[in-house]
């Protein structure tokens, strides 16, 4: 499937499936992706398809910002993220 934020084919998940295979509410999820911009598109059937790669990106990074926050560290990326 094309991806316009990526600007490229890329594999997706619905949002439902997402949720079921990240053990987390459904909800919870969108909020996450609508936080942190995932490449997304709802289908004409109502469905929510997350780009698989933008969805890894945005996971890595905030786990990286926990991460360094947990350490103590200081980070002079921002923290919230793109």
């Amino acid at each position: 499937v094309h991806c316009d934020g990526c600007g490229a084919d890329s594999d997706v998940v619905t949002l439902a499936e997402a949720a079921v295979l990240f053990e987390t509410e459904y909800e919870e999820l969108f909020y996450f992706i609508r936080q942190t911009k995932c490449h997304f598109y709802v289908s004409n059937d109502a469905n929510i398809y997350l780009c698989v790669p933008s969805l890894i990106e945005r996971m890595t990074q905030r786990v990286e910002i926990r991460r360094l926050t947990a350490r103590g560290e200081s980070s002079n990326e921002k923290t919230e993220i793109e």
